[in-house]
């Protein structure tokens, strides 16, 4: 099945491996490239594997993928628990890469961005997702199922532990794609995690095998694929090409953690292209609430650096001089340590520190109606921080259907509440579209948009939000795109 066809491109097992490292808190990302360069060379590779060992689930060699404890025998000396593990790539499906697309050397790295720790308690199952750029702008994404399981006895002596107490080592299972089926891989990861609890007579790398190989990626809302994962069927569609792009994420549960005019704020800072900054303690608030804000953006895209989980080696990556739109752990950086012209957002407190004074408001007209439309919905219920908030990586817990309007669920009507707000605000932005040859000496924005002509036809106080606006890269792509679209720029007919 070709790249184009397939719904996932890879299935990984991530933890401490057959020779675990121990790191401090800065370990550079170049020891992450090195480190999967050699554990393609270690005896027992997963890239030894064949596929066919895979679909048969045959393992007699010792090699699998089955959730067991960890082997830590090469560990020499561990000193206590609060030694930090670089995490390492211990299986994946295909075993080699595939010719259209290649598994990055980061993804460990990104599956435990604060590295990996022991623990005495055998924490709960966490979901979390993180997206993946490449040198062409190519972006893929990637579902994670962290977890604890004990640690084998052979390590025990190797620590200094308390000897009454279990160890527990994390461990993650992820599935990495082209496309943003968030809920589905989530559906998915936690039944392999499940299956891998309790006897089965069908072998796990079955289940994952025809995941990877044999699920079509589903026509744009003409048909819905089930996949039958045990008791579980697993289901995956796209919406239809006359409606909102695939978002497979809570915007119910974002509007929990920021208030109505915090989340404004940051979707205006995002539009001016700042440097935005996520901060929480929680890995899947971070990766939950960014995706979140990038599609609030639409029609339009966010088109610089976007890193909703920044791992702590990376953490320099805040000084960089371009805008940038990041996640953070708070154990990686703290407000005080941001630079003033950055927007550092705390999730967990639902508070935004900042060149605030700096930043426009969007127009006053058409921010009133969004205001007023999100205050109804919302109920004046939202705000107060993740930390009041149920965590959106617990894959135990069933989140109840949220109604919004029309019938449909709420994060649908949030979304449909800001195109409407973009919809007026670029109600008849075609009249301005001008031809390249007959504008004389124009460039960039110029060349395909009256701009003068535009800010005329609004109030005069929303030229403070329009005029800088309408210079971002993402209004000149916004722009191109329209200058020769094709009869399957569904996305762009769909808000034109």
């Amino acid at each position: 099945m070709s790249g184009a066809d397939r719904i996932a491109d890879y299935f990984v097992v991530v933890g401490l491996g057959k020779k675990p490292v121990a790191i401090d808190g800065a370990d550079s990302a170049d020891a992450y490239s090195q480190a999967g360069k050699e554990n393609d060379d270690n005896e027992g590779s997963t890239r030894s594997r064949s596929s066919s060992q895979w679909r048969r689930g045959d393992f007699s060699d010792g090699k699998t993928i089955r959730l067991e404890p960890q082997n830590l025998r090469a560990v020499k000396s561990l000193h206590s628990m609060d030694t930090v593990f670089r995490a390492q790539i211990l299986d994946r499906y295909p075993p080699a890469d595939r010719e259209d697309c290649s598994l990055s050397v980061a993804t460990p790295m990104f599956c435990f961005p604060n590295g990996m720790k022991l623990s005495y308690e055998c924490n709960l199952p966490q979901v979390f997702l993180f997206a993946l750029t490449d040198e062409l702008g190519q972006r893929s994404y990637c579902s994670c199922l962290r977890f604890f399981e004990p640690l084998s006895d052979e390590l025990r002596g190797q620590v200094t532990l308390e000897e009454t107490r279990q160890v527990y080592a994390p461990k993650c299972i992820a599935v990495l794609s082209r496309w943003p089926f968030f809920s589905s891989f989530r559906s998915f990861l936690a039944q392999i995690y499940r299956i891998s609890l309790s006897p089965n007579s069908i072998p796990i790398e079955r289940y994952i095998c025809n995941f990877m190989d044999e699920v079509p990626l589903p026509p744009a809302g003409k048909v819905q694929v089930d996949v039958h994962v045990a008791d579980r069927v697993v289901s995956v569609v796209r919406p239809p090409r006359n409606d909102l792009p695939l978002a497979q994420v809570d915007f119910s549960f974002a509007f929990t953690c920021l208030n109505l005019s915090n989340m404004i704020t940051v979707v205006t800072a995002l539009l001016l292209e700042q440097k935005v900054i996520f901060a929480s303690n929680d890995l899947s608030v971070l990766s939950e609430c960014t995706e979140v804000a990038l599609s609030l953006l639409f029609p339009f895209y966010w088109q610089h650096v976007y890193i909703p989980l920044l791992p702590r080696p990376l953490v320099d990556f805040v000084e960089a001089p371009t805008p940038f739109f990041m996640g953070v752990t708070k154990s990686s950086l703290c407000a005080s340590a941001v630079p003033d012209d950055v927007f550092y957002v705390d999730l967990d407190e639902d508070t935004i520190q900042g060149p605030l004074k700096e930043l426009p408001s969007l127009p006053e007209k058409q921010r009133a109606k969004l205001v007023a439309g999100l205050e109804v919905l919302l109920k004046g219920k939202g705000g107060g921080g993740a930390l009041h908030s149920r965590s959106p990586g617990d894959i135990f817990t069933i989140v109840p259907f949220e109604e919004g309007e029309d019938g449909e669920d709420k994060s649908t009507t949030i979304r449909r509440h800001f195109l409407r707000f973009f919809a007026a605000l670029f109600v008849d932005y075609r009249h301005y579209l001008t031809m390249p040859n007959q504008t004389k000496g124009g460039h960039g924005v110029s060349e395909h948009f009256n701009v003068r002509g535009f800010l005329k036809s609004h109030q005069s106080s929303a030229a403070a939000f329009l005029e800088p606006f309408l210079n971002t890269n993402s209004f000149m792509k916004f722009l191109t795109d329209r200058a020769n679209p094709s009869p399957h720029d569904y996305e762009i007919l769909f808000f034109d």
